[in-house]
Formats: C-alpha cells, structure tokens, sequence
C-alpha cells in the first residue's frame, strides 16, 4: 500500500442517473471522473469552510461535498468558453467587490448598474467575428423564418424570450426573489421631478 493510497478513505457518493450515465461514457470512467471532481471541491474548499457551509445549508459535510461534485460535474459538461466565461463573471464581481469596496454587485441599483456594464464588456470581447448563416438556418427549421428574422433584425427580442422560458425551466432562488422584492416596491410618483422643480421656484 502505497503512501499516498493510505492517506485516503473509500467513500461513496450518490449521484443522479443522468449524470451516472455521463460519467460512464467518459475514457476515465466513473470513478476517475468522481475522484478528479473531488479533487478540485477540495483545492477550491478547505474542510472547516466546508464544514460552515453545510452547517448554513442545513446539510451534512457528505451531503455538502455531494453536491459540489455535482456542481463540478455540470461545470465541465459545459464547453470551454461557456466555462471560462462563467469563470470570468465570477472574477468580475469578486474584483468589483474588492476595487470599489462599497458592496457586492446586488446590494444596490448603482453596483447593479456597474456589474451590468462590465459583464456586457466582457460578454462582446467574446462576439464572434463573423455571422452566422449556418445558425439562422437551423432557427429557421427549429422555430419558423419569423424567428430566425428576428435573429437577425432584433436579437434581444429573442434573447427575452429565450430569458423567459429559462426562468420557467429552472428554479433560481435568488432569482425569484429579487423579482418579489421589486414587484413589492410601489411605482414612482408621477412627475415627482417636476414637483420638486416647482418647490424650488
């Protein structure tokens, strides 16, 4: 037994069937892939953060690590520049929180709108240099020739729907609740500028 090998402890790890059967088709096979993914929770988790997390999270430290590994494994389902992109936009607000010292980026409208401006930065630093002909026409057999014109003539039309059925398809808790927290919020009064401009005069 080798030193490394006695260091270690055999464990076990649930995990969906979808994600099972992923893992079976990979050359490292099942084991491997778990074994590398564990890896990577424990250089990005030391065990005592590990520990508080579970413990905020209402979980066990095995359940805890079962779902990292599962995070990690849908991260690299992912392909490469989607990943990296992903990474990038985790960067950019860890950099923005520590540069402006004034919050995170959801604490108030003014970060919002600063996080905005530098994810859109770094989302058309990716734009491709060329168009897509190729992608138009697989809208057009998916969706319809209406869709695939508004591909090209209004993309963030359709990039608000693609938003849309997102939200319906997955479950985003803070997500949802920042949509309740605004939709609480009662509307601006109307024409209150004005009416400070006539408390002036």
């Amino acid at each position: 037994m080798t030193q490394e090998r006695a260091k270690t402890i055999q464990t076990a790890v649930r995990l969906p069937s979808e994600v099972h059967d992923r893992l079976r088709q990979s050359e490292l096979g099942v084991s491997e892939e778990i074994r590398r993914a564990l890896e990577r929770v424990q250089t990005q988790d030391a065990i005592a953060p590990l520990v508080e997390a579970a413990a905020k999270n209402g979980r066990t430290v095995a359940a805890e690590i079962e779902q990292r590994i599962r995070r990690t494994l849908a991260e690299d389902a992912l392909d490469p520049v989607t990943r990296e992109l992903v990474a990038g936009i985790v960067n950019l607000a860890a950099t923005m929180e520590a540069f402006l010292d004034a919050g995170r980026w959801h604490w108030h409208q003014q970060l919002h709108g600063i996080f905005a401006a530098a994810t859109a930065q770094r989302l058309t630093a990716y734009k491709p240099p060329t168009e897509g002909a190729l992608a138009l026409q697989r809208v057009a057999q998916t969706l319809g020739d209406a869709a695939a014109s508004q591909l090209e003539q209004a993309p963030d039309a359709l990039g608000g729907v693609i938003e849309r059925a997102d939200r319906r398809t997955h479950s985003y808790e803070y997500l949802q609740r920042f949509q309740r927290l605004q939709e609480a919020r009662p509307p601006p009064a109307p024409h209150s500028h004005l009416r400070k401009e006539e408390d002036k005069d």
